[in-house]
């Protein structure tokens, strides 16, 4: 094939030739032209190009007014030629159509404009917040596309599998204070609770503290994350590490942040509770120099809770969110941010269950003692360099790097059936023991580079999204502590001499804080280097209109270095054990394959997905005499998704079957709560079905109900197989609905209502004891006039009792109850 260019010299006539060219979806050099076309039809096949000679224009000697440069297909067939051309409403030229009567007035023109006419390429996306590996920002609740499922942006429509997007608009609507706000948004998505993370299940399975991402960088650690800079979470449901690697067949959650923008804008915020909490924000954004090349933005946030529906709660929080996006030329630019956040917090397990039943007390009551304390101080960094090298291929490299420390002090309930019952200590039936473990140290630091290259080409009819990429990573983790012996030796004196007798008891129906701390004897050792290598592909391939088929696989050298040691004296006895180091080296390949049939064009589409995962143990002592393995984990499901009233309103419907191998976990009743064991295999299979976006202009919905059938097939211990996992209901659903009765330009008044359903769920992993299902309901109003907004939430209007989850890992059965009716005030301002 040949490119023939021809300078041509024209005047008003050539308005309507800018018009059709636009109409067609051509590139224009030196700015577009904004007139309306008639549509273009369809490109002319491969196959179909001929040969054309330069074409002859027939004009009258005037002063040209502009320059244009026509860059013609040339193919064999003249009269194929003809046609393609004929779109064009050139003037009258031999072998060319006569162009209409009657033409548009002429507009003011560019000096000089460039037209092509050639083989079907979309114009490649814009890179930054539109770019590539960007997916646009959206007004609402419904996200079109995400690029969490394939690190590309892709419509989620054809995306084969389950991808739950939360939005700014459900978070500034909910109030949302953490991720574990919005979880009843995600749907097959249920709390689990632990004190030093957030965390929940998807799917019956938990979400892991290497399954979170930010900004597609992994962020493996457990700082309480603060939403102020967020601008959308996305939930990739299923195994992910065709992509990204070790991680869990629960799901990935990727932190999508606020971007620099060209325009100045900025939002102050301020918000209270009926619980104390007091929280100001600020979000400022805009260029730096005069030419908009240097862009900037300002996140940040205090918070300040001295009061709370648990006793003695505290919680401090500074976040500070700053970045810049320096544009370099059209096809270059980079970001740069930086994130810090100090949060102090009281430490709190919640209450416990003793043998099958949860100890009758208030919801406020605490078992920890008021001076327990976390403490995190977590920063991170990332820069990330775009380039489009072409109309077809943009690539990407980018650095990020965390660190965290983490110091803590932990009074925790220890409740065993292997100790003797407090009673006969003279203490009362409602005494129990508690342990003293204290984290004097925990630093962690984690580096990584990512690199990728995304193309799209044809290969004959085929159409590929191409995408290849490498991850390096550095994981590093210390941890240093001391416990105490919950059943502390005492000198009685002659004849008794030293006995063990209980230390730091509580008396849960009739707390005392004031005695002496418990004396710490035991002390605790860990250490994790890990090191990853991962090379991944993956091509999304339109085979006809209707069939897409997407395909990739990840090969990952992990190189593991652990060692711990814990001497834990249980009556002065030592149930501990001495240090124990393991060097591990795993190399995994994990693929994925889905297939995607779109019988309605940007309507109606139906999917199947299979994909593997892998998770190697980063550390801990096992009881298994045999090597421990990774876990392993994998997926079937097929679904459909419907996109109705122009793509406002979007339906979900997905079947899974879900099994996930080598499963590490505690060892019941076991006197060492460090102490592991790796069972044989877990099953989660169901459905959900979910629904988001606008009903009409003024009424938005998100909701979601979800079946899951989530247990234990193979066990070590007999009792366990055939058990429900913790935290995994039958039946979960949520409701929530906005609708503006007042919605213009001036000013907004609105209502929302929402409800949360869980069914009873079990709270261990032998179904000792159970948590009753329950139904919350929440109530909003919102208001905008201006540059003012306020909104109000209730949460629990009805202040039902619940249990929101429970945790078996801290030497007890942990559960954590719900929280009573809260209600929060926001007032803000935008300019």
């Amino acid at each position: 094939m040949r490119v023939r260019k021809t300078k041509v010299r024209t005047r008003s006539w050539f308005v309507s030739l800018g018009v059709a060219a636009l109409g067609t979806g051509l590139c224009v050099g030196g700015g577009l032209l904004a007139q309306e076309s008639p549509p273009s039809p369809p490109p002319v096949p491969p196959s179909d190009r001929a040969t054309l000679g330069p074409p002859v224009f027939s004009q009258p000697e005037e002063p040209p007014i502009m320059q244009v440069t026509l860059t013609v297909l040339q193919t064999k067939d003249d009269q194929k030629a003809d046609d393609l051309l004929s779109i064009l409403p050139l003037p009258k030229v031999e072998g060319l159509p006569t162009p209409p009567d009657t033409v548009k007035p002429p507009q003011p023109l560019p000096d000089h404009v460039e037209l092509e006419l050639g083989p079907h390429q979309e114009p490649p996306p814009p890179l930054g917040p539109e770019g590539v590996f960007s997916s646009p920002s959206v007004e609402g609740y419904r996200a079109g596309s995400a690029t969490s499922g394939t690190k590309i942006d892709v419509p989620l429509l054809t995306f084969p599998g389950s991808l739950s997007v939360v939005t700014q608009d459900v978070i500034r609507d909910q109030q949302a204070q953490s991720i574990i706000d919005l979880v009843r948004n995600f749907g097959a998505s249920t709390l689990s609770y632990d004190p030093r993370r957030e965390s929940f299940n998807v799917r019956g399975f938990e979400i892991g503290p290497r399954d979170f991402r930010w900004n597609g960088y992994l962020d493996p650690f457990t700082p309480f994350r603060d939403l102020a800079n967020v601008e959308r979470i996305e939930l990739l449901k299923g195994p992910a590490s065709f992509l990204y690697g070790p991680g869990q067949p629960s799901g990935l959650v990727n932190w999508i942040t606020k971007t620099p923008q060209a325009k100045f804008s900025t939002s102050f915020d301020v918000a209270a509770d009926n619980y104390g909490m007091r929280r100001t924000t600020v979000d400022s954004t805009g260029p730096i120099d005069p030419d908009g090349r240097v862009l900037f933005r300002i996140n940040a946030a205090y918070q300040n809770t001295n009061d709370g529906y648990r006793d003695f709660y505290f919680n401090e929080r500074v976040f500070f969110d700053p970045s810049i996006t320096w544009i370099i030329n059209r096809d270059t630019y980079l970001n740069l941010e930086a994130s810090y956040t100090n949060d102090r917090r009281r430490f709190d397990t919640g209450l416990i269950a003793i043998g099958s039943q949860i100890i009758p007390v208030p919801p406020s009551r605490f078992l920890n003692q008021p001076n327990d304390y976390e403490r995190m101080d977590d920063y991170k960094i990332a820069a990330t360099l775009y380039h489009q090298f072409n109309d077809c291929w943009t690539g990407k490299i980018g650095a990020f790097a965390t660190w965290l420390n983490a110091p803590e002090a932990a009074t925790v309930p220890f409740v065993n059936p292997l100790l003797p019952p407090a009673f006969i200590f003279g203490f009362n039936d409602s005494t129990i023991y508690r342990q003293r473990q204290d984290l004097d140290t925990r630093n962690e630091q984690y580096y990584s580079i990512i690199a990728e290259l995304n193309g799209k080409f044809d290969t004959g009819t085929l159409k590929h999204n191409l995408l290849f990429g490498t991850e390096l990573s550095f994981l590093k983790s210390r941890e240093l502590g001391n416990a105490s012996d919950p059943l502390q030796p005492v000198d009685f004196g002659p004849p008794f001499g030293f006995q063990p007798f209980p230390s730091a008891t509580l008396d849960f129906a009739n707390p005392n804080y004031t005695q002496a701390p418990a004396q710490l004897v035991s002390p605790f050792f860990s250490h994790l280097q890990q090191q990853r290598y991962g090379f991944y592909v993956q091509d999304f391939i339109d085979l006809t209109p209707k069939w897409k088929v997407l395909a990739g696989v990840r090969e990952d050298l992990v190189f593991q270095q652990f060692g711990n040691s814990f001497s834990s004296l249980i009556g002065g006895n030592e149930v501990g054990f001495p240090f124990v180091a393991a060097n591990t080296d795993y190399v995994r390949t994990t693929p994925r394959v889905g297939l995607v049939y779109e019988p309605i064009h940007d309507v109606l589409s139906f999917y199947g997905t299979y994909a593997w995962s892998f998770d190697p143990p980063v550390s801990g002592v096992y009881s298994n005499p045999a090597a421990i393995k990774p876990e392993t984990g994998q997926i079937i499901e097929g679904g459909l998704k419907l996109d109705l009233f122009c793509k406002r309103l979007s339906l979900t419907a997905a079947g899974f079957y879900i099994t996930k191998r080598n499963v590490a976990e505690p060892i019941p009743d076991s006197l060492n709560p460090f102490l592991l064991r790796q069972v044989g295999e877990q099953r989660s299979q169901g459905a959900e079905v979910g629904a988001v976006g606008k009903i009409t202009d003024r009424w938005s919905i998100l909701a979601n109900y979800a079946y899951v059938d989530a247990r234990t097939l193979a066990d070590v211990d007999p009792a366990t197989v055939g058990q429900r996992l913790p935290n995994a209901p039958y039946n979960n659903g949520s409701v929530w609905s906005r609708f503006n009765i007042i919605d213009n330009t001036c000013q907004t008044l609105g209502l929302g209502a929402g409800v949360v359903y869980v069914g009873n769920r079990t709270g261990d992993f032998q179904d000792t004891f159970s948590m009753p299902g329950y139904m919350r309901c929440d109530a909003g109003l919102f208001f905008r006039r201006g540059i003012f907004n306020a909104n109000l939430y209730v949460e629990n209007i009805f202040d039902r009792g619940y249990y929101a989850a429970s945790n078996p890992t801290f030497g007890s059965q942990a559960v954590m109850p719900g929280a009573p009716i809260t209600v929060r005030l926001l007032i803000g301002v935008s300019f």
